[in-house]
């Protein structure tokens, strides 16, 4: 790790304030997610959801404080200049670019919350991740944070169905695409583990792949078994284990390929695998709407006002940027992925604490954001969870530099 190089804003800031800011900012994040989740209220009117009533306003209340506590940390400033050129700072720029489409949005002021939501929940991630002190507290952070997103989507299923053992009541796509996130992660990183961290690794693993299992996601299940398989090739000495799970399976499928299909795509028939449960039709739908704004789009998280709330999002990550934000949020988002493989190209070949974990975290993370867009339309958990780690990212690619304590370079 490099010197800490210390500033005057880092100096004049006790360190139980900032721990006091980096437990808000965790909290707020958490809060929101919870308003999401547990505390939704199901609308059957799309135009409901441009209504303010009790939720929407605690929603709005809790952007409000999130937008206040960054703008009141003179540390932003230099955390902003790191990301500078990094994927994390293209990412961020996309986000920024989503509020500017509210100016050409057919419903400008939705658009304009639903930006800066993701944006202050981006930077308030940023800021959690900018004020930890060393490595293991970062991942510490970003592990208890991705569990609690994985547990309160969770509960939102047993709020709605209550709590029942029928596994289709316990299909879903959310927290199935957390699960895969977190369990990539702690798969890619336990067996380099020791100590403490491998029992919190294999602890938060085993419940991330029970969560997987339980919520029959194909598509969450198929970006695991890649980012997995992804995991397997760049672990060091300690990737046979993995290897050798990962060629039983292989072999079993060869055997058994029923067997293998109804694992990967559970309860689907062949109609339903082919046409990933209508969704290639109603993306046909929607790159209709895309050919009549390709430069600039229609506005940020404008997808379902299209077409009537006839689906809730266009479960497809890069039509959503498309739609909302046109060619423009295309290339910021190709600028984020390009970055993205380059950064983590380098941090894997020096063999930096968490670069394999993350590196298999984002790669599942933006395979099924591919069947569920929470990227580039509204905050959802699983969108959190990917910030968490591409955030994390970020501080791995500036070896571990507490964020909040650097001199950014000049020039």
């Amino acid at each position: 790790m490099p010197p800490q190089t210390s500033s005057a804003a880092h100096v004049a800031t006790p360190r139980r304030v900032v721990n006091v800011i980096a437990l808000a900012a965790w909290f707020l994040c958490l809060a929101l997610i919870a308003r999401k989740t547990v505390f939704v209220r199901q609308r059957r009117d799309v135009d409901a959801h441009l209504s303010v009533d009790a939720t929407a306003a605690v929603e709005i209340a809790l952007v409000a404080v999130a937008c206040l506590l960054l703008i009141s940390r003179p540390q932003l400033v230099n955390m902003l200049r790191s990301l500078r050129g990094t994927a994390a700072g293209w990412f961020t720029l996309m986000c920024g670019f989503g509020l500017l489409s509210s100016v050409w949005s057919p419903q400008p002021q939705y658009t304009a919350f639903q930006s800066v939501e993701v944006l202050s929940q981006t930077l308030l991630v940023l800021l959690g991740i900018g004020y930890c002190r060393s490595f293991a507290d970062a991942e510490k952070n970003i592990l208890t944070v991705c569990s609690l997103c994985l547990m309160l989507d969770m509960a939102m299923v047993i709020k709605l169905n209550g709590l029942t053992f029928a596994p289709r009541l316990w299909h879903a796509n959310a927290y199935p695409a957390c699960a895969a996130m977190i369990a990539c992660y702690c798969m890619a990183e336990f067996f380099g583990a020791t100590g403490e961290r491998a029992r919190r690794l294999f602890w938060v693993g085993m419940f991330a792949i029970f969560a997987l299992a339980l919520g029959t996601s194909s598509s969450s299940i198929v970006s695991a078994a890649v980012g997995i398989c992804l995991a397997s090739l760049l672990l060091r000495g300690a990737r046979w284990p993995l290897v050798a799970l990962i060629a039983i399976l292989a072999v079993g499928a060869l055997l058994a390929p029923d067997t293998a299909l109804e694992i990967l795509f559970p309860g689907k028939e062949g109609a339903q695998v082919t046409t990933m449960r209508g969704r290639t039709d109603m993306w046909a739908e929607f790159a209709t709407y895309i050919s009549e704004r390709p430069i600039f789009g229609h506005g940020f998280a404008i997808g379902d006002r299209l077409n009537g709330g006839l689906a809730t999002n266009t479960h497809n990550s890069l039509l959503s940027v498309a739609l909302g934000m046109g060619a423009v949020g295309l290339m910021l988002f190709g600028a984020t992925l390009l970055i993205l493989a380059r950064e983590a190209w380098k941090t894997l070949f020096t063999h930096c604490p968490g670069s394999a974990g993350v590196t298999c975290a984002l790669v599942a993370g933006l395979l099924n954001c591919m069947t569920m867009a929470y990227l580039g339309e509204d905050w959802k958990t699983p969108s959190l969870v990917f910030v968490c780690f591409l955030m994390f990212h970020f501080m791995i690619v500036k070896r571990g530099l507490p964020l909040a304590m650097a001199t950014p370079r000049q020039g």
